[in-house]
């Protein structure tokens, strides 16, 4: 297996390799997880996207180029969209002017006389 370093912009398939995945994550099977849960695993990637999960290191008959995680592990990148309806959108009302947690505060409590279940509707 000959894998690079890193790929040209221009390259939008190829394989990585030599990573490990969350055996959780993937609804393959058939392939035990080591101590910590994770499986050796080749990722198709096309188009930035995960167009193939293939466990161990096989690649199949897919030409592509191959990049070599030397056994990193690939996790999801998780979102944490949470969001505080109380104090969210109210910038162009109360601002906060120096940044600080105590004037983001001092702005919320000014603002609370415009917090009815409409104006919170309207900035949800």
């Amino acid at each position: 297996m000959n894998a690079v370093a890193r790929l040209p912009n221009s390259v939008t398939r190829y394989w990585i390799v030599d990573a490990r995945l969350p055996l959780c994550l993937t609804e393959v099977q058939g392939q035990e997880p080591d101590d910590e849960g994770f499986v050796p695993a080749a990722l198709l990637i096309e188009d930035g996207k995960i167009a193939t999960i293939r466990l161990g290191s096989d690649t199949g008959s897919a030409a592509a180029p191959l990049v070599s995680l030397g056994g990193g592990i690939v996790l999801p990148a998780f979102v944490d969209a949470h969001t505080h309806l109380d104090k969210g959108h109210i910038w162009p009302r109360q601002s906060n002017p120096d940044g600080s947690f105590d004037s983001a505060r001092l702005a919320c409590m000014v603002d609370r006389a415009n917090w009815t279940g409409r104006d919170v509707r309207a900035r949800m």
